[in-house]
């Protein structure tokens, strides 16, 4: 290559470059600019914000504190400290072009009602309680489900192979589904990179319930009667019926929630909070 080309395309390529680093320095600054400003209006006082306020956010105020003290019953000195917490976050959002009424997705009314009703955060479960309470659950469900069909089971050869499942081999994979649900929902609500590939995920799944199918066959072998009895079918439903009630105590008092759950209600709230911006 003819030096003096090879010294164009260099030239081409540095400001090409310097092009691109001024452009990403001027985001950059941009981006802290507004990180100062927004900084600055926290800093300042309620009675500054209200100034500041658009006429359409005005009339927002105006009906939040209306419904506020008309529909939740609130005074006046509960409506000012109420509507100063959000004062900040909608005067940032009034700095590019976001009323209130976007801000939020919620009409006055639906704001007041949100405000004096906050939602509290999900309280963090540990491993155990997920375990007894898929545990319980589960419980709930197999002895339900095999003190029904055995009480009206009409066939002595289908009633023979449903004596199979003692009360041994119900307990027992019931704890086992209950670590088994516990795990995964654990795994599929890690981050994504905390998180295994589904596949292996998949694998895991199907290993487990391989040792689990292995353990009520083996539990159900006739020399494992003597520790297996076969209940009444009445008592496999009326201890069905304490697991329900023994559950609900279990997710009152340690304030048990579905991690799948929480998840959804973080991803709705998620799509929602990038919507607004």
């Amino acid at each position: 290559m003819d030096p003096k080309d090879q010294n164009k395309s260099e030239n081409t390529e540095a400001a090409k470059n310097s092009t691109a680093g001024n452009a990403q320095q001027e985001k950059l600054k941009k981006a802290h600019e507004q990180m100062l400003r927004d900084e600055e209006i926290k800093k300042m006082s309620p009675k500054e914000l209200r100034n500041k306020l658009s006429n359409k956010n005005q009339d927002y105020i105006f009906r939040l504190e209306k419904f506020l003290t008309e529909d939740q019953n609130y005074t006046m000195d509960q409506v000012e400290p109420a509507i100063d917490q959000i004062l900040p976050e909608i005067i940032v959002a009034q700095r590019k072009g976001i009323p209130a009424s976007n801000l939020y997705q919620k009409a006055p009314r639906e704001k007041a009602i949100e405000i004096a009703n906050p939602k509290k955060e999900a309280p963090k479960t540990k491993f155990w309680m997920h375990a007894v309470d898929n545990g319980l659950l589960y419980f709930v469900i197999f002895a339900g489900f095999f003190g029904v069909v055995q009480l009206f089971s009409n066939s002595s050869k289908q009633q023979d192979g449903m004596q199979q499942m003692g009360i041994l081999t119900v307990a027992s994979v019931t704890i086992l589904f209950g670590i088994l649900m516990a795990y995964y929902n654990d795994l599929i609500t890690r981050d994504k990179s905390k998180r295994p590939p589904m596949w292996q995920i998949i694998l895991i799944g199907v290993f487990l319930v391989g040792i689990i199918m292995v353990w009520i066959t083996f539990t159900s072998m006739p020399f494992m009667r003597v520790i297996n009895p076969v209940l009444n079918p009445w008592v496999y439903i009326v201890l069905a019926v304490i697991a329900f009630f023994v559950r609900r105590w279990f997710r009152q008092k340690y304030h048990v929630v579905d991690p799948l759950q929480i998840k959804r209600q973080n991803e709705i709230a998620a799509r929602r909070q990038n919507r607004r911006n």
